[in-house]
């Protein structure tokens, strides 16, 4: 069904992305010139990111998901990115600066075995000064904890195998991201049909029963979409890991 809805899609992830440009802005004292999605799923953010004003470049494990954006005339690269050189994803533009303003990475954290290295490279993929925008399921979200009552889910909370390998908290995403190195680190927990830090598909899809449970999780205060920004320290010109 999605699959026939991406112009719904885009307008839903464009309104979302125009809610949350302004701490986008606040963070790097401009509008983000130069982005990197790294799992951009259909590439629905390249015209979203031209249409303030940038360019756009996505990284993209799935062979036939890079093939098909690429197909289209995005401007994707196929491979993992835990294990790339971020220097090698940088144009003229982007490396004339030291690095991308902004990394985007929406429900792609938790597929991730080795975080720490990860988390790392993102770090040296940005500028000094650059942010990481990242969202991944709530652990501590209220379908995470039915889960874990249910002695019957294929699922504890939301370690999900073989597709999520690694549930996070607030505590343990902010964790995360400070152990990687990122200053000025901030989590959020939202519905997933929030109106500024949801996710796009939750804002068309029609369902009443996740409606609902989206809903009662928002008025718990128990979302299960766990939101996470840092910034890369502006006085920080070589990314050198951190150790665990």
């Amino acid at each position: 069904m999605l699959v026939n809805r991406a112009g719904e899609l885009g307008a839903a992830l464009a309104a979302l992305i125009d809610r949350r440009m302004a701490e986008f802005v606040e963070m790097l004292g401009e509008k983000p010139r130069h982005w990197l999605e790294i799992g951009p799923g259909s590439g629905l953010l390249s015209a979203i990111a031209a249409n303030h004003g940038g360019t756009w470049r996505g990284v993209e494990i799935d062979q036939e998901m890079a093939a098909d954006m690429i197909a289209r005339g995005l401007d994707v690269i196929q491979g993992d990115f835990s294990s790339m050189e971020p220097r090698r994803l940088f144009l003229p533009a982007v490396a004339g600066q030291g690095g991308f303003d902004i990394i985007f990475l929406s429900q792609v954290l938790e597929h991730v075995c080795d975080p720490a290295r990860f988390l790392v490279n993102a770090r040296a993929a940005l500028r000094p000064g650059g942010i990481i925008y990242l969202d991944v399921p709530n652990d501590g979200g209220l379908t995470a904890i039915v889960r874990r009552l249910n002695r019957r889910a294929n699922a504890y909370g939301e370690v999900v195998p073989p597709y999520h390998m690694v549930a996070y908290g607030a505590d343990t995403l902010a964790y995360a991201l400070e152990n990687a190195g990122f200053e000025r680190v901030t989590t959020k927990v939202a519905s997933y049909n929030d109106d500024v830090y949801g996710l796009a598909h939750a804002r068309i899809y029609g369902n009443a029963k996740l409606q609902a449970v989206w809903t009662a999780s928002r008025l718990l205060g128990l979302g299960g979409n766990l939101v996470g920004m840092a910034q890369r320290p502006v006085n920080d010109s070589n990314g050198v890991a951190v150790a665990c």
